[in-house]
């Protein structure tokens, strides 16, 4: 989309890292046979672009990392995904967790990382007991906060170090013990993102519950 969604950007460099071509929506040659476009995220763009475009040749999928809560149920998430297929604004929804996928019948396609997303930190750098989240305010999460703009600084016997972007999220996620995972809502299916970030840097994962964590393998419940 030509508006830059700050949260997207670890699934943008991923995309650079893996060599894939981008263009914006508006710049979708849909009359291609044999080639497919991934729309992500889905915003404001694409539907008044698409219903332009009655005769494409080409598929057009959305791969929805975004959290079933934002809907406000599963029912309504599942209802608000179809509807763009019944309409033929896309060919398709891809989710990257397997339990999600399987309950709303989309196609499931695994977030992978890479060895450039991100770099493990030695381990005698490490901050002792320090832990990182990356995690925005939610209700779910508020035991997390101090109010909705401010991280709480300590968590039992662990220190928090800072969300941030650029230089001084690279410094902490290099010097964090491990990356707490707690659900944005109350619905437990993987944060994709954030575990794709948290491998790239070698860190542990010690996440609320989730329905099915595939790929990874040995996190442990909180």
């Amino acid at each position: 989309t030509r508006w830059n969604y700050e949260s997207y950007y670890d699934f943008w460099k991923l995309v650079e890292l893996s060599h894939y071509p981008v263009v914006y929506v508006d710049e979708m040659d849909t009359d291609r046979y044999n080639i497919a476009y991934i729309i992500s995220p889905m915003n404001g763009e694409v539907r008044p672009y698409m219903e332009t475009r009655t005769n494409r040749k080409s598929k057009v999928y959305m791969w929805n990392l975004e959290r079933p809560g934002g809907s406000g149920s599963l029912e309504q998430y599942k209802n608000d995904n179809e509807r763009l297929l019944q309409d033929r604004i896309l060919d398709g929804i891809l989710v990257s967790d397997r339990a999600l996928a399987k309950r709303m019948d989309f196609h499931y396609v695994p977030l992978g990382s890479h060895h450039l997303l991100g770099m493990p930190g030695e381990l005698t750098e490490r901050f002792g007991k320090c832990l990182i989240h990356l995690s925005c305010y939610s209700p779910h999460r508020n035991f997390l906060f101090d109010n909705p703009s401010t991280l709480r600084k300590r968590l039992g016997e662990f220190d928090v170090l800072d969300n941030g972007w650029g230089e001084a999220r690279h410094f902490n996620l290099q010097h964090a013990s491990f990356m707490l995972n707690i659900h944005q809502d109350e619905f437990p299916y993987i944060e994709p993102l954030r575990f794709s970030l948290a491998a790239a840097y070698g860190l542990p994962i010690l996440s609320e519950y989730c329905y099915d964590v595939y790929p990874y393998n040995g996190t442990h419940w909180v």
